[in-house]
């Protein structure tokens, strides 16, 4: 109600400064000073985002092309977009019917691009008047909201203004990013986390905007990145990203990753030509293998027509512990890319993948790896096989399998893994593709080297570039931007790990904590290549 509406105050409003924001309370304060409708200011900030939209894009591009990223989409049209105020109004109609249509308790807020003029950097900002929300934390979320306004999202390759975070993930590669729960990200991939956790932030779906679909022949970059918050966990990636393109598209919207994400129902329906042509025998021999090893969960994942994505709903699969079944309903929601993640990689290979301890891994790079992180899966083999089906002929399969629980090591799993290997070069029902080529072991410790490569091993996450997956090799951490080479001891004690878990507060609330001053706070910034404190000051 009006008398429920927070009391505003202006704000430094200048090119590339602090936006307006209420009053804030700081980390682990009581109230956001946001409950109710936006005030004038922050739908004048809004508007004035919007009217300079282009140019944003526009600077987005060339830096992207200037630093060698030619895969970067043209800047879409936008004429409909010089018309602010009724640009504004379509994308908040949108953002009410995503907030309705959302089970959960929400919050749905969207960032766009913003060009300082000054410095030429582009950041993601977020604006009141671009954000929703509908849970019975509203409060809580407001806060977020709050502290989302507060960060710089960096979209310029070579700015320091911020971190690239989730938004700009989205927005740069874009495609969709989602999580069952925050608290599986680490604060390098998700900056904000600590703010997440007190604000009992739990799922997210984060996806791009576009103007035009993206089947169109003339791809285009987003304008826009839409963030969905909820306040419990969700299973239902799929349905919901369903939901918010359904929604999107009723106002004039689109997005990217149709293919990626949906129900089981119709990620099946992808598939359902080679899953209905296959054997029932694949089924009983996946049980039986999974009975003689012991192994707590396996499933089958088929590959599209064209070869490029990979899909398990309505494959054969196999529940040997039922703990395990969030991880077969979260499954049957996506479609991997070729050569993403170990099955992908496996698939991509042609040979048997092993990871020694999963967790390792990173959501950037492998949308189940969260999933694995809640219910404490660790090593697990993906192999690429030969399924039966009904004509007598052959299917090409992927086999993923998890190690039983208690094999926490790669000493530990080599017999299973072993094991598992005899089982598929003994198969009748379903064998090894290719002849079945050795074992690529990711996770072994005689390599030396992490299962999958992951976002902070391949992205600089202070800047907006996109990852060289060949500048590092797979599994080997690159020494941290300006440290000494050789050096062993971190600066006063100070590790980047612990940096990161103060990234979401204050510079000087960050230096009391961590029993320093800033000027000294800042010097191990610097030596670890951070030229800007992620977390910005509201004035």
């Amino acid at each position: 109600s009006e008398e429920d509406s927070p009391r505003h105050r202006d704000r430094d409003r200048r090119s590339g400064g602090s936006k307006n924001a209420s009053k804030s309370t700081g980390s682990g304060g009581s109230g956001s000073g946001y409950v109710g409708s936006a005030d004038g200011n922050a739908e004048n900030a809004a508007l004035d985002g919007l009217a300079n939209l282009s140019a944003a894009l526009a600077t987005v591009r060339a830096q992207q092309i200037g630093a060698g990223n030619n895969s970067v989409g043209e800047v879409p049209d936008l004429s409909a977009a010089d018309d602010a105020p009724a640009m504004l109004i379509r994308l908040q109609n949108m953002l009410e019917a995503v907030s309705e249509r959302v089970d959960l308790g929400s919050l749905v807020q969207m960032f766009i691009p913003k060009l300082d003029a000054t410095s030429g950097a582009v950041t993601l900002i977020t604006h009141r008047a671009l954000a929703r929300v509908s849970t019975v934390h509203d409060e809580k979320f407001w806060k977020y909201h709050q502290v989302s306004e507060s960060f710089f999202f960096n979209l310029s390759p070579n700015s320091s203004e911020g971190l690239l975070g989730l938004p700009g993930r989205c927005f740069l590669y874009g495609r969709s990013e989602w999580t069952p729960s925050v608290c599986c990200y680490r604060p390098m991939e998700y900056p904000r986390l600590q703010c997440a956790i007190e604000c009992q932030v739990n799922s997210t779906v984060v996806v791009p905007l576009l103007l035009a679909p993206a089947s169109s022949e003339r791809e285009t970059m987003p304008f826009a990145v839409m963030e969905i918050v909820m306040d419990r966990q969700t299973m239902l990636p799929g349905t919901l990203f369903e939901t918010v393109s359904a929604c999107m598209a009723k106002h004039g919207f689109h997005t990217c990753d149709n293919g990626s994400l949906g129900s089981p129902t119709t990620m099946r329906r992808v598939v359902a030509d080679a899953v209905d042509a296959l054997c029932e025998s694949n089924s009983q021999a996946l049980v039986q293998m999974c009975r003689a090893l012991g192994t707590p969960y396996a499933q089958c994942w088929m590959p599209k027509s064209d070869g490029e994505w990979l899909i398990t709903s309505g494959a054969p699969f196999c529940i040997g512990d039922v703990m395990t079944l969030p991880y077969r309903q979260i499954s049957e929601q996506i479609a991997l890319r070729r050569g993403q993640g170990p099955v992908g990689q496996a698939c991509e290979k042609g040979t048997m993948i092993w990871v020694d301890d999963v967790q390792n891994g990173s959501q950037v790079e492998w949308p189940l790896h969260h999933a694995t992180a809640l219910l404490g899966l660790h090593g697990m083999c993906a192999c690429k096989v030969m399924l039966a089906n009904k004509d007598g002929s052959k299917t090409e399969a992927v086999i993923e399998l998890y190690l039983p629980g208690n094999l926490t090591t790669a000493e530990q799993q080599q017999a299973s893994v072993d094991a598992f290997w005899t089982h598929l070069q003994n198969g009748s029902t379903f064998t090894m593709a290719s002849g079945g080529p050795g074992v690529d072991a990711l996770g072994s410790s005689a390599v030396n080297v992490q299962p999958i490569p992951t976002d902070i091993n391949h992205l600089d996450p202070f800047s907006g570039s996109i990852p060289d997956l060949d500048a590092v090799a797979p599994g080997i951490v690159a020494p941290a931007p300006g440290a000494k080479a050789g050096e062993v001891a971190p600066p006063w004690g100070i590790t980047l790990e612990m940096l990161q878990m103060h990234f979401s507060k204050h510079l000087k609330e960050a230096a009391k904590d961590l029993g320093v001053g800033s000027t000294t706070l800042k010097r191990i910034c610097r030596h670890f290549g951070i030229s800007r404190w992620p977390r910005r000051s509201l004035k």
